[in-house]
C-alpha cells in the first residue's frame, strides 16, 4: 500500500520582516535587492508587497 507523504515548507514570515521588507522598499530597493538582504526569496518579497501594500 502506498502512503501519500506531503512535504511542505513553513511559508510563515515574521512580523519584522514584513516592516522591514515594506520600509526597504519605500526607501526605493528593488525586490532583488531586498531579497538578498533579507535571504528570502523574490517571490516571498512579492506576496509581501501584495498583501501589505506601501
Amino acid at each position: 500500500m502506498r502512503h501519500e507523504v506531503s512535504i511542505t515548507r513553513c511559508s510563515c514570515i515574521s512580523h519584522l520582516r514584513i516592516q522591514s521588507i515594506k520600509y526597504m522598499r519605500d526607501k526605493g530597493l528593488g525586490i532583488r535587492k531586498i531579497a538578498s538582504e533579507l535571504s528570502v526569496g523574490v517571490g516571498t518579497v512579492y506576496k509581501v508587497l501584495d498583501a501589505h501594500p506601501v
